[in-house]
């Protein structure tokens, strides 16, 4: 008795614990504040506003009841409201009520809801539903969104690129993350081009989005139901649609349908404008003038008050479609441009003019090169305070308007002109002025123009043809500010991207419907043509260790195989569908044949690269690391000419049973071939380890025509 006593009193205890302990969790939360708020304007139909009406707002999840009056104006708000879906009703003497359903309350945002009354009795009731999206679609699972035209034009992007609003789609992922200085920032851990940085004109756009948790490459585009995919870099679009030319686009995270395919990640589909029977077009027009801009406080060299930001950009666009025959042929067209001057700011370490005379004298021929070839002078903007400071541990002192770090070192043996890394003032300071500390600029021009055009011709009743087609051009040419912005190391692209779509459907019957598509996809840039003013035939030369913490000195263009190189990548595709509708059953069939060809020429690394240590080693051209592409056969300059080509055959089946008006069954197969790459005229060449013991060592190069080996077994 005693122990059961004993057991009951623990179980008691255990109970009140348990209960003070949720009592301490939960009762705060539940005076939580609510920062959601729903405000808006009651008015007639005239527009007079109605004040004195009764507002009841009604939450559909808990059926709470708030009321409120309209003011004087009109006015009405209610604050403190959970997210949701709400019921509003508003009521006034000699009007009809209204009811309005689906009033949707996000997070922690206000939203603004007005009212017209009509005139009549109070007991007269209008019921309106404020959303046209339902609640749930059962026409197939996929988890898709839909961003509208009417959303792209109203809701703020940045660089008014459409795809900066796909990560609003459901199942997306992605906060289109920017740097301080705007540039886009990747996911962690990806590689590629990454998102757009100059408006629509990125050459290759690949959004920062991930679909149910797929890489970024796993993404795919389409515009008007035809791919515009980059053939380098995954998931990147090579064009990026203005917004004055965008009906819609359908975002799908995770789809059912056997017609998508190609990729596993996000399928995005934009879908263009097309003429009506009625005129219309638009403009408009966004400026950012540098005068704008107050001067920054802080941040200026050595606390100067006299850098703001010099960014100058416009971005103008308009679109007109109407009819040319009415009922038949119609006609749209859009234009975007976008200017962009802006300076970038940078302190850095320069020759002197003293050191530029010594060096001309009697420097390496390489740095003789690198420093008199015309447009080698870095853009200084002023002169800074001179100070040995970042080279405590090396010989320095300040010499006028510049600072003195030491002196050459003749060279005694030319097989070894190498001045010791122990010894950075190489022969010792000499009281004239090698290097000042100076602000320099790199002007930044961007130039784009985007030109869209599409034609509908309905020749019969049965037959519709469409044509679509975007030209995109981008004429950029930035200073590299890590050079002091010399003009010969000016980076410029003109790349020139275009997508082409045409359409055909066949109504043979209410029942069934043929749909052939076609389409032509160009990524093409002159990047050594378009680069005239840039010396390409100087390498590229760092020069480190020259103080503690001191950015290289650097000088002739960027080096790599993109700087410059002559990119063409071509898309041809084809598809046709077959729609089939058997009663309460509908049956599409489809096949895709798509040709890919990559005619880049990466030359830019065949230029030398060249890294000194210490200044001395840069005037006596002796580099202590070099970097180039070579021919690995022939120990010469690499052959970076591609002619890279991939064959791909997709297939799909899709049956789709409507069992019930809310219940669909879906069933589809699909299979895809995606044709090996290889090389067109001669065979590549492939690394093949040696024998065990041996991998390295016994390594050979065996020359082969395709990358991959071929696999008919991707069915889905």
């Amino acid at each position: 008795m005693q122990q059961a006593t004993r057991t009951r009193l623990l179980a008691v205890v255990i109970r009140l614990s348990f209960l003070t302990l949720l009592t301490a969790i939960f009762v705060p939360s539940s005076h939580a504040q609510f920062n959601a708020s729903l405000t808006g304007t009651v008015e007639d139909t005239s527009g007079a506003v109605i004040p004195g009406a009764t507002v009841t707002l009604t939450s559909d999840d808990t059926h709470t009841v708030k009321t409120t009056s309209t003011s004087g104006e009109g006015f009405y708000q209610f604050n403190e409201l959970s997210p949701g879906s709400y019921t509003v009703s508003v009521s006034a003497a000699n009007f009809k009520t209204e009811t309005s359903n689906n009033v949707i309350v996000a997070a922690e945002r206000p939203r603004s809801f007005d009212v017209k009354l009509s005139t009549g009795g109070t007991t007269e009731t209008v019921t309106v539903n404020a959303t046209d999206t339902p609640a749930l679609q059962t026409s197939d699972a996929n988890v898709s969104g839909t961003v509208t035209g009417e959303e792209l034009r109203r809701i703020p992007t940045i660089g008014t690129d459409p795809y900066e609003l796909l990560r609003t789609a459901p199942g997306i992922t992605g906060d289109s993350a920017r740097s301080g200085t705007g540039g886009s920032v990747s996911f962690p851990n990806s590689q590629g081009p990454g998102q757009s940085n100059q408006s629509i004109f990125q050459v290759e756009n690949q959004v920062q989005i991930s679909a149910a948790g797929q890489r970024t490459t796993s993404n795919t585009f389409l515009i008007d139901g035809v791919h515009v995919d980059s053939l380098v870099h995954g998931g990147s679009a090579v064009v990026t649609p203005n917004e004055e030319s965008i009906q819609a686009i359908t975002i799908t995270a995770t789809s059912y349908d056997a017609e998508d395919g190609r990729n596993s990640g996000a399928q995005i589909k934009t879908i263009s404008k097309s003429g009506t029977n009625t005129l219309h077009g638009s403009f408009n027009f966004v400026y950012d003038e540098p005068g704008l801009n107050a001067f920054q406080r802080y941040g200026g060299p050595q606390g100067a008050i006299k850098l703001r930001v010099a960014n100058k950009a416009k971005t103008y666009a308009a679109s007109l479609g109407g009819p040319i025959i009415h009922d038949k042929l119609f006609l749209f067209a859009s234009f975007q441009a976008f200017r962009q001057k802006n300076q970038q700011f940078s302190q850095n370490y320069v020759e002197t003019p003293e050191f530029l005379a010594l060096a001309t004298a009697s420097g390496g021929p390489v740095l003789q090169k690198l420093l008199t070839a015309s447009g080698s002078r870095p853009r200084i903007v002023a002169t800074l305070t001179q100070s040995c400071a970042s080279f405590a541990n090396e010989p320095c002192a300040v010499v006028g308007d510049g600072i003195d770090l030491g002196s050459p070192v003749p060279i005694t043996n030319p097989a070894n002109p190498y001045v010791s890394l122990g010894d950075p003032s190489g022969n010792g300071l000499d009281g004239i002025p090698d290097l000042q500390y100076v602000e320099t600029s790199a002007p930044q021009n961007t130039r784009g123009n985007q030109y869209n055009l599409r034609g509908d011709y309905y020749l019969t009743p049965k037959d519709q043809f469409t044509g679509s087609a975007y030209f995109t051009r981008l004429d950029l040419d930035n200073a590299d500010p890590s050079t002091g912005g010399r003009p010969y190391a000016d980076i410029v692209e003109k790349p020139l991207n275009s997508a082409i779509a045409a359409l055909y459907i066949r109504t043979f019957s209410p029942t069934l419907i043929n749909e052939l598509r076609a389409n032509f996809t160009r990524f093409h840039a002159a990047g050594v043509k378009d680069a005239s003013n840039t010396n390409f035939g100087l390498p590229r030369v760092n020069t480190e260790a020259i103080g503690n913490n001191v950015p290289q000195l650097q000088f002739g263009a960027p080096q790599g195989e993109t700087s410059p190189y002559n990119p063409a990548q071509n898309t041809y595709e084809a598809l046709d569908t077959v729609t089939k509708v058997m009663g309460s059953r509908s049956l599409r069939l489809g096949i895709d044949l798509r040709a890919q060809q990559d005619n880049s020429n990466y030359t830019g690394a065949n230029r030398p690269l060249y890294v000194d240590h210490n200044l001395w080693n840069l005037f006596n051209d002796a580099p202590i690391y070099e970097q180039i592409n070579a021919d690995p056969n022939t120990g010469g300059p690499s052959l970076d000419f591609r002619h890279f080509r991939a064959n791909d055959v997709e297939a799909f089946v899709q049956h789709d049973w409507r069992v019930k008006p809310n219940f669909t069954f879906n069933t589809g197969l699909r299979y895809q071939y995606f044709g090996p790459l290889y090389n067109l005229g001669f065979p590549s060449l492939q690394f093949v380890l040696g024998p065990p013991g041996q991998e390295l060592s016994g390594a050979t190069l065996r020359q082969a025509n395709h990358l991959y080996n071929q696999n008919f077994k991707n069915f889905a």
